[in-house]
């Protein structure tokens, strides 16, 4: 339900684009948002590639070529002070509902803190997957 939190053993998606990995490692500007918009992997049970394979089929942008999407444990998020909140979204002309979303909200206002924030994001992606299907790449 919109704004409860996600379950400290479950995982999330952040959506990458190229420009902001170097040699595949996702680097601090991925997460600079006030809001860090994710997907929740475990929203519905199945394994790891059924459930990536959800989230690639309700992104709400258009995919880059070197995108990825990059898993982050929601209990290593909330030892950086931070929180994952439920935020569903529901289907609109455009796009498919998405209610695997969430958002990572309580980044800092302060730059220098919030720059150290990005900085830890970036060093516990766990994993990442490229955003599209190996079968389904744009031209």
């Amino acid at each position: 339900m919109k704004g409860d939190p996600l379950p400290y053993q479950d995982n999330v998606v952040r959506y990458v684009g190229g420009s902001k990995l170097d040699d595949g490692i996702v680097l601090p500007e991925a997460f600079n948002d006030t809001l860090i918009s994710v997907n929740w992997l475990e929203f519905k049970a199945g394994g790891k590639v059924e459930q990536v394979a959800r989230v690639r089929k309700v992104l709400r942008l258009k995919v880059g070529k070197t995108a990825v999407l990059a898993e982050l444990n929601v209990a290593s998020i909330r030892d950086l002070d931070l929180d994952v909140l439920e935020n569903p979204l529901k289907a609109t002309n455009e796009w498919p509902s998405a209610p695997c979303h969430a958002e990572i909200v309580g980044t800092p206002t302060n730059l220098t803190k919030k720059m150290l924030i990005f900085e830890q994001a970036a060093d516990i992606v766990t994993t990442v997957y490229p955003a599209y299907e190996e079968s389904h790449q744009p031209n």
